[in-house]
């Protein structure tokens, strides 16, 4: 068994120096792991070791289990965090992707910027995951599987997997051989989990046939994520000619000039770049189907939780918004006179702020009313009458004005707006209109949005 821990032992050498968490959860596997950081403590004593037990309430026996971390990790004189989470099942997501979720989150808050965070995964969680993508249809990034060092949830932390090239056989005989104890979930055991079944059912009989199936699975992982790699490459180098530097979206000439598959995976790298699901095939169909270099249109695609729309000849990655257009806000313009109003915009639009302003205001979205006026109302509806922006000489419709600013149509119906009575005073950060420019009434008043 020395030989597992000479196999720890290298892949930790290149982390030694970060501040390392163990995910711990009083299995066998995770046991097996604190047991291992033990041994390395004693022959490394400045090692900064933690482990983080993450209490998901699933079991009758989850405090039980929080209460053995606790004596093993005291045991072995490693400080333990316990934290408990509380799941909620949406549709179309998994339990087990659910507590996952919940415990990295966990172990994203008591970790460090340059923490290392260590699972105790091993060769046969590596062929479970193989067979499940298989399952699912994935490409050759699904069947990448699971990576034994990848960066933690696109933060500056690491995630290490040391145990993913030993079976769960040796880890076993491991934990036998140091007379180690660990909790047994019984959840482990009901088929209804796919990865259970794949345990229990398929493995045993694969494994009958071919001893070393678990073995030869690896390979082909390690095979998939050297292609995985090399396609990443290849995508990087596209997108870098899609989206130049400070480019704020993806040039549809230049995807156009890519073969079909190549524009997939500068899709597929650009969404993953930016923490959004993998679109399916039917969504890069429908999306490519639209794509045109001169056309206006207002074509969009949902992706994952955002949305891929298609303006000006570039797409562009916006989040999923709700619809504003009934939300208006009645500003008191005397209470603004005395002291700032700070609106907090819907839908995580931020807060817009209005406040009286002296004639030395300078470098600002000003606008001026009538000290009477008692009344203004900030809403997202958009003008019905044409419009007069303080830098046009003409009246003009307000689609036709949002056409030559070069607003997008999905920021148009989220721009702030702001009305006395009916009539149109300013739009936020772009225009005031004339009738209501600075120092035009006695009453001048400062536009500020921060986004």
């Amino acid at each position: 068994m020395n030989s597992i821990y000479a196999q720890f032992q290298q892949q930790l050498l290149p982390f030694i120096e970060c501040p390392i968490c163990i995910a711990y959860s009083g299995g066998i596997d995770s046991q097996v792991l604190l047991h291992l950081f033990a041994r390395l403590k004693k022959t490394t004593p400045l090692l900064s070791i933690t482990a983080c037990h993450v209490n998901h309430g699933l079991s009758k026996d989850a405090g039980k289990w929080q209460n053995f971390a606790a004596k093993q990790c005291a045991l072995h004189g490693i400080s333990l965090n316990t934290e408990t989470v509380h799941l909620v099942k949406e549709s179309r997501q998994s339990l087990e992707a659910i507590a996952r979720e919940a415990r990295y989150k966990v172990f994203d808050q008591v970790t460090p910027s340059n923490a290392l965070i260590v699972t105790g995964h091993h060769l046969n969680d590596q062929m479970e995951s193989f067979i499940l993508a298989l399952k699912r249809g994935s490409g050759v990034q699904g069947l990448a599987a699971i990576k034994p060092v990848s960066q933690f949830r696109s933060t500056s932390k690491t995630l290490l997997r040391p145990l993913l090239s030993i079976s769960r056989q040796e880890i076993e005989a491991y934990a036998n051989e140091n007379k180690l104890l660990w909790v047994e979930d019984e959840s482990n055991n009901d088929p209804i989990f796919d990865r259970n079944f794949i345990r229990h059912q398929i493995t045993p009989i694969l494994e009958s046939r071919w001893p070393s199936i678990a073995y030869s699975i690896a390979r082909t992982v390690s095979h998939c994520q050297e292609t995985q790699t090399l396609i990443d490459e290849i995508a990087a180098q596209d997108l870098a000619k899609c989206c130049p530097e400070q480019a704020k979206g993806l040039c549809i000439d230049a995807l156009l000039d890519l073969s079909t598959i190549r524009r997939k995976h500068v899709i597929r790298f650009f969404l993953a770049s930016h923490n959004i699901t993998m679109p399916s095939e039917q969504q890069l169909q429908q999306l490519f189907a639209g794509l045109s270099v001169g056309s206006e249109s207002k074509r969009q695609v949902k992706v994952g939780d955002g949305w891929l729309r298609q303006y000006q000849g570039k797409l562009y990655l916006t989040q999923s918004y709700t619809d504003v257009q009934k939300w208006q806000q009645v500003i008191d313009v005397q209470e603004l006179v005395d002291s700032p109003i700070h609106i907090t915009l819907p839908d995580n639009m931020g807060t817009l702020t209005l406040s009286h302003c002296t004639k030395e205001c300078t470098q600002a979205q000003v606008f001026s009313v009538d000290n009477t006026t008692k009344e203004l109302t900030v809403s997202f509806t958009q003008p019905q009458d044409k419009v007069l922006p303080d830098y046009r000489q003409h009246r003009r419709e307000m689609k036709k004005v949002w056409q030559e600013l070069n607003v997008a149509p999905w920021l148009r119906k989220r721009t702030p707006m702001i009305y006395l009575d009916k009539q149109l005073v300013a739009v936020a950060t772009y225009f005031v209109c004339q009738p209501y420019v600075k120092d035009k009434h006695q009453l001048n008043i400062k536009v500020d949005w921060l986004e």
